[in-house]
């Protein structure tokens, strides 16, 4: 769902280059597309929490639950610095840093 909603504002994002750009060739007035562009502006870092939230999802019972000599400490370690490291940079974020509580991972 979080990638189709990506992909969505992806598109969305293409047809209102298209349309401006019909837009100047018609010799028209170019829309103002800056409502979209924040609303996208502020869904990317959402986007993003929400990938790490779904990759630890998947990844955490397969560490929990399956056999001990299958886990890669190596490749456990690694990825959960790169979670770690990108919720420290979420945390950042103005959208997320005021909603700290609803952002929080359960």
């Amino acid at each position: 769902m979080i990638d189709k909603t990506k992909s969505n504002f992806e598109a969305i994002d293409k047809m209102t280059l298209m349309i401006n750009k019909r837009q100047v060739l018609l010799g028209v007035e170019r829309t103002d597309f800056s409502d979209l562009k924040k609303i996208q502006d502020e869904l990317k870092p959402l986007h993003e929490m929400w990938t790490v939230a779904v990759k630890f999802k998947k990844t955490m019972p397969e560490w929990l639950e399956g056999t001990f000599d299958s886990i890669d400490s190596y490749y456990m370690e690694t990825v959960v610095e790169e979670w770690v490291n990108e919720l420290k940079k979420l945390q950042k974020v103005e959208c997320i840093s005021k909603n700290t509580k609803s952002a929080e991972l359960v």
